[in-house]
């Protein structure tokens, strides 16, 4: 367990290498990347949600799993605040603008930044959740 653990928070370490240094398709790369990490910890907020929910337990095996991955969560969130990686998606909308890019690419592209919203979204919500059952459990 302990060795998953350790790999996803040195991958989201590498996220934010990479957001600060990368260029162009890094850049998309970076929030594929990401659309997958935050599928990876929805996947363990929604067992704690369950624990909540079904079984009525505060502390329990499912929530302290989640928990212990708050960390990694956390590297997350400032990802898409660096510098560089507002500046690559910029540069990327330029390349649109001016044609180097496909329209193709424009809509694949959007894609993968809506999904990442929803996702970002999808897990504040199942966070309040969670904080609102604990409290009222």
């Amino acid at each position: 367990m302990w060795c998953n653990v350790g790999f996803a928070e040195e991958r989201y370490n590498d996220l934010i290498t990479k957001s600060k240094t990368g260029k162009g398709d890094i850049i998309i790369e970076v929030l594929k990347e990401m659309n997958l990490a935050y599928e990876l910890e929805i996947s363990f907020v929604e067992d704690c949600l369950y624990e909540l929910k079904v079984l009525k337990e505060k502390g329990g095996k499912r929530c302290s799993k989640m928990m212990s991955r708050m960390d990694g969560v956390q590297k997350l969130l400032p990802v898409l605040l660096e510098p560089n990686f507002k500046k690559e998606l910029l540069e990327i909308g330029k390349e649109f603008d001016s044609g180097k890019r496909s329209k193709t690419d424009k809509i694949k592209i959007e894609k993968i930044m809506n999904e990442h919203l929803r996702k970002q979204e999808k897990i504040t919500e199942m966070y309040a959740k969670i904080t609102f059952l604990i409290k009222n459990l």
